[in-house]
């Protein structure tokens, strides 16, 4: 069980203090796959750095199985970030490794050897259907194929969280499903607790059980796809979901 309390964020800016997370809170049940929707500026990626460890919270606690994660010491928190796998938006591959060597990479930063994660590899390259792309470069794979990569990639050191950040924002619509079937299938063999950050209302209708509506850095309303989705309580959700005009 993974559990955010408290989360808050803020920047100093030029204009002054921005508040970017407002005492958040979630729990996200073992195997959940949860997508979190909001307007541009709402908050969304700031959670996801706050989430994945690359931004420090000013306070709040975010806990794997009752371990809170910000209270690491520094020398540990490399492998605590092992716990968290992240699929940014842009896939960021490395370019002058092939796929073998970009999913990898997590494991040989950590100085595992090819010997302990040889076969691991080859079951995420057969799991996210790349088999015979093995030694190809991300020059030489589709958007959606370098999707599947940083999908692999992610999930290498066999994290409690997969984090996802707009994962389809750059696909054609043919692309898009495929991705998404993968998503299903991957949920369904790994059980692996799931959160996507999207705007794309149909990608949270397709693959996510529950969802989370951000706005100004607080969560308005949550609860399972149906119910949200048919009965919107918050007039942000109801814009998002094209029920309501702007003022």
């Amino acid at each position: 069980m993974i559990e955010i309390k408290g989360l808050s964020k803020t920047f100093k800016t030029a204009n002054g203090s921005l508040l970017a997370l407002d005492n958040v809170n979630l729990r996200l049940e073992a195997g959940e796959m949860v997508g979190i929707i909001g307007m541009s500026g709402a908050g969304k990626t700031t959670l996801l750095r706050c989430l994945s460890l690359l931004e420090k919270p000013d306070e709040g606690a975010i806990t794997i199985d009752g371990l809170n994660l910000l209270e690491a010491r520094d020398d540990r928190m490399r492998d605590y970030r092992q716990k968290i796998g992240v699929v940014f938006q842009g896939n960021q591959l490395l370019k002058q490794r092939n796929v073998y060597e970009n999913i990898a990479f997590p494991l040989t930063l950590k100085g595992e050897t090819k010997q302990n994660y040889d076969e691991r590899i080859k079951r995420l390259i057969e799991l996210v259907g790349l088999q015979g792309k093995e030694g190809s470069y991300p020059s030489q794979l589709s958007g959606g194929q370098k999707q599947r990569v940083a999908i692999a990639r992610a999930l290498a050191t066999e994290p409690d969280l997969l984090l996802l950040d707009e994962p389809t924002s750059a696909l054609d619509a043919i692309t898009t499903r495929a991705l998404l079937t993968l998503l299903n299938e991957i949920h369904a063999k790994t059980q692996a607790t799931i959160l996507i950050i999207t705007h794309e209302l149909n990608v949270v209708e397709r693959v996510c059980e529950k969802v989370v509506v951000i706005e100004d850095g607080k969560f308005i309303e949550e609860g399972s796809v149906e119910d949200v989705f048919k009965h919107p309580k918050h007039k942000t959700t109801r814009l998002l979901l094209g029920l309501e005009e702007h003022a």
